[in-house]
């Protein structure tokens, strides 16, 4: 039998890829599924890395949308683990394309913390502090009782105060390619709750260091180059009306 929710078969394989040490945890770029004015939609999810987080969307004028989203990660082990604090907002645009397929646009900025600790072939950790403005555009395919739509974010990441176990690295700047799909269903029958799954990467442009390279392209390609996979399966609230 077909599965009902197209992401969810895939967050099992997402949830075992090896993670990396890499500071930098992708918030998830999904697309707001307003498409009138004083429509809201509100989620909450639980990421494959065992964080939490928040995403609320608000038209307050046709073909305007105003965003947020937060996220928090606990120590919740000895060897391997993610703590993690951030917020984003954004501003942008939505228009139907058809009575079925919706585009959106965002344009905003967020802020994080992050220590993470990695053990396989040994203990790695690496904490810091960053800042991201990022433009995204979606595209989403609405059902009366279920949607789909994917997510392409850019995102410049301002990398500050980051430490490795060498010692601290000096500030830097990289861009971030990042993709998600995502799939709602409609939970009972009034279709004011949903339950999302959604799975994604997240790239950077950084470039891993040749034999050649030097020290300090290897620590920035392992502090913030490594690709991230996006997991979480979560519930969104969307008045109708």
């Amino acid at each position: 039998m077909k599965s009902p929710y197209p992401c969810a078969r895939l967050l099992a394989a997402a949830a075992i890829c090896l993670p990396s040490c890499t500071v930098y945890a992708p918030m998830q770029p999904v697309m707001p599924l307003v498409r009138q004015r004083g429509q809201f939609d509100a989620g909450a999810s639980l990421q494959s890395s065992g964080r939490l987080e928040a995403t609320a969307a608000y038209s307050p004028v046709s073909h305007c949308v105003v965003a947020g989203a937060g996220t928090v990660a606990v120590r919740t082990g000895q060897q391997n683990y993610l703590i993690t604090r951030q917020a984003e907002i954004s501003l942008g645009g939505y228009w139907d394309l058809s009575p079925k397929w919706l585009l959106s646009t965002l344009g905003g900025g967020g802020y994080a913390y992050a220590d993470r600790q990695y053990t396989f072939w040994g203990t790695e950790r690496r904490t810091g502090t960053y800042a991201k403005l990022f433009g995204q555009v979606g595209l989403a395919h609405l059902g009366e009782w279920s949607s789909f739509s994917v997510t392409y974010r850019l995102a410049q990441v301002d990398y500050r105060e980051l430490r490795t176990e060498i010692g601290p690295l000096p500030p830097f700047q990289a861009p971030r390619h990042e993709v998600l799909l995502a799939s709602r269903r409609a939970l009972g029958s009034t279709a004011d709750w949903h339950l999302q799954s959604a799975i994604g990467m997240s790239f950077s442009s950084l470039q891993p260091a040749s034999s050649a390279g030097s020290q300090a392209e290897s620590d920035r390609w392992y502090a913030a180059g490594i690709p991230v996979p996006m997991a979480s399966l979560g519930i969104v609230w969307q008045p109708s009306h």
